[in-house]
């Protein structure tokens, strides 16, 4: 027996709600409860209404363009966003069909063969279904008329590969277990090749949502500025069940606090910069991994990119890149240059000339000047913290393949000095939630293992 798990027969019954005295027509009655993904502690129990698991499908409905006979093809966990807009689905009167396990060979051969028009895919799946398609002979006709995708951040220079692939078909949807699927929705008219900004963002607030970025105290802060996306709906959580810490920490008054970090402009769009958790602290400056994820995204060798701080003594954290590279046969793989020196075993090439110098060395937590301020968070390459396939490994010069010297020179100039990766490290694939979230929890764990806290 699962601890904590009920057996079948002491689950409450359709007369529950009478035997118990509870209204069974009470909108505000418990409904069912759902749990976190548990991408940064044990998972917690959410609990939802019956009014806030009706808002939230027929939002849905709506904003998933789910239509009257849609042909629906999901493929990820039912007990995450696919589950439930399944279920928006068969309330629409669309026909869902459902693959028990992801197969990007499979997902192509559905979406060619039964005229699949609607389907919603995590970014890493929607990855492998056009590496998929790229190696064929042609491009496919194709009824696709709707690609939901969530749970992660897409880069954005995938996701307009995928938009010349499927053309215009796109909606992004940002939520969480706590405030499912729509808090934010980036339209198909949104995703404009005319407009690249509006990639990166999660688009606007969704209906009878509200969204405001607000201070460590709640409040909300001018356009523009950075915090955390705080969000006002009414399929929204009411608790963490057994758990009223937690749940006094989620609410600033009837507002959900995300715990995601962004941006909003003067049209309203939001911009993600990082899970609160996320968030690098490297000599006194914030580094947002999905901004230097997106970078190492747009090399055309990189098929996904995970970046983490690792323990530093001067730093406290320094920026760590995590790789994997495209299969050399993809589009585009081979058209960086991987002849970039050969550096040892182990550590990540030095990006500054200077880099090592103890003259050099700049105080933790000062800005660096220039690339030469070797020393600090800006300029210093340390040696690669992890053990791993292929930690900060260099090809053989003049072979193609993409090394941790040419990686991190493409970051230079599109993201600060101190947030370039310091080390890299390449793998065959990135850890998974079984929701389809890059599970950073896994990846930190060998670097900070025997630490009372995971900062330097």
């Amino acid at each position: 027996m699962i601890p904590g798990a009920v057996p079948f027969p002491e689950v409450p019954g359709p007369d529950h709600a009478l035997r118990t005295g509870e209204n069974p027509g009470d909108p505000e009655a418990r409904s069912h409860l759902n749990f976190t993904g548990g991408t940064t502690g044990r998972p917690k129990a959410v609990a939802h209404t019956r009014r806030s698991a009706a808002s939230a499908s027929y939002i849905q409905m709506i904003e998933a363009e789910i239509s009257v006979g849609e042909q629906m093809l999901v493929m990820s966990p039912l007990a995450h966003a696919a589950g439930a807009l399944a279920l928006a689905g068969i309330g629409r009167g669309a026909t869902v069909r459902i693959l028990t396990a992801f197969d990007a060979e499979r997902v192509v051969e559905l979406l060619i063969d039964e005229g699949i028009t609607w389907t919603f895919m995590v970014p890493t799946m929607i990855y492998r279904v056009l590496d998929i398609i790229d190696a064929l002979d042609e491009l496919p006709e194709l009824r696709l008329r709707t690609i939901v995708y969530g749970a992660a951040p897409m880069s954005p220079t995938r996701l307009e590969h995928g938009m010349r692939i499927f053309g215009q078909v796109f909606i992004q949807l940002f939520g969480q277990t706590e405030a499912p699927q729509f808090c934010t929705r980036l339209s198909k008219l949104d995703h404009d090749l005319e407009r690249p900004h509006l990639l990166a963002s999660c688009g606007n607030p969704s209906l009878f949502t509200d969204v405001k970025v607000t201070d460590d105290r709640g409040e909300e802060l001018p356009i523009g500025e950075l915090g955390e996306i705080t969000v006002k709906t009414p399929f929204a959580l009411t608790e963490y069940v057994g758990n009223p810490g937690a749940t006094a920490e989620k609410f600033w008054g009837e507002w959900v606090r995300t715990g995601d970090m962004g941006v909003m402009d003067a049209e309203g769009y939001v911009y993600l910069k990082d899970r609160r958790n996320d968030m690098i602290i490297s000599g006194g400056f914030n580094v947002y991994s999905r901004e230097v994820e997106d970078v190492l995204a747009g090399h055309p060798q990189v098929s996904q990119a995970a970046v983490i701080g690792v323990p530093h003594p001067d730093w406290g954290e320094a920026v760590h890149a995590v790789v994997v590279r495209r299969a050399p046969e993809a589009p585009g793989a081979d058209a960086a240059d991987g002849t970039a020196a050969e550096v040892a075993p182990g550590t990540a090439p030095a990006a500054d000339s200077a880099a090592g110098s103890p003259a050099a060395d700049s105080a933790p937590g000062t800005a660096p000047a220039a690339d030469s301020a070797a020393g600090s968070p800006a300029a210093e390459v340390a040696p690669a913290a992890a053990a791993g396939a292929g930690a900060g490994e260099s090809a053989t010069p003049g072979t193609g393949e993409l090394t941790a010297e040419a990686l991190i020179d493409h970051c230079r100039g599109k993201v600060a000095n101190y947030a370039r990766p310091k080390t890299v490290e390449f793998v065959d694939e990135l850890p998974q939630t079984p929701f389809g979230k890059i599970d950073k929890k896994v990846l930190r764990a060998p670097h900070w293992e025997g630490r009372d806290r995971a900062i330097g």
